[in-house]
């Protein structure tokens, strides 16, 4: 194999580790842990092994819900029998650190339901575990990089639209955050058509009454320039008269 073909890419998953977790790791033995090649992984076994457990295994520390594998009621259906808590540690490659690794591991126990969620040692809550495997693109709830055996059918149930956004989230691409605000901005614009829509007959309505107005606008302006005449004339008239009175009281000398 050539040295491209053997380095990690960002976020892949370099080992794992299970403790008390279903039928791996027992509270007397240390850790099962799993070590991953950079490529292609595959896992082979009977029905029973435990094939499905490492899939949800790993859904489980990168953050996902339970309920997205369909599998087991609560947390504590996945701790080992006669075991008060269970462990799971997924090592994933980043070569934007020093160490060219981070060590996420959550740890949760039975009733009252106590979680730890760990980064490389350091209890960070949540928040900030689910915020850093992100950064690693890594999305627990995405079928395109999760596929549980009980899901598979849902995949090909996509619509095209919604395979593209699943593909586009699951490659970490650009365009996938520019395909969202598109989206985003689709919505913006059909909500402010409805709007115009919503308006038109009212839009109708104050041109009609626009028309008529400026009908009347025009009427007005049309009575005033005839009263203008009307008093221009009339100034007019009454100059004439008093000349004619004037000649009529001051005859001339001839």
């Amino acid at each position: 194999m050539s040295g491209v073909e053997t380095q990690y890419k960002r976020g892949a998953i370099k080992s794992l580790k299970l403790k008390n977790f279903l039928t791996f790791g027992s509270n007397n033995e240390s850790p099962h842990e799993f070590p991953f090649a950079p490529r292609v992984n595959i896992v082979c076994g009977p029905n029973g092994l435990g094939k499905s457990s490492l899939v949800a295994a790993i859904v489980l520390c990168c953050g996902g819900d339970k309920t997205f594998m369909k599998r087991g009621k609560t947390l504590a259906d996945f701790i080992r029998s006669g075991a008060d808590k269970a462990e799971i540690e997924l090592t994933l490659h980043d070569p934007t650190v020093p160490a060219q690794e981070v060590r996420f591991k959550k740890t949760y126990s039975r009733p009252p339901n106590k979680n730890i969620f760990m980064v490389d040692d350091l209890d960070v809550g949540q928040a900030v575990y689910r915020l850093r495997l992100k950064e690693l693109n890594i999305h627990p709830g995405s079928l395109m990089q999760f596929l549980p055996q009980d899901r598979v059918t849902e995949l090909g149930d996509l619509k095209e639209e919604e395979l593209l956004l699943a593909t586009e989230e699951a490659l970490g691409a650009d365009s996938h955050e520019m395909h969202q605000e598109l989206i985003h901005h689709r919505r913006e614009w059909l909500g402010i058509a409805a709007e115009l829509k919503a308006m038109k007959p009212t839009s109708d309505l104050v041109a009609t009454k626009k028309g008529t107005l400026d009908s009347e606008l025009r009427k007005f302006k049309q009575q005033d320039k005839e009263k203008e005449r009307m008093m221009s004339l009339r100034l007019k008239l009454l100059i004439l008269v008093n000349v004619i009175l004037s000649n009529e009281w001051y005859p001339s000398s001839s």
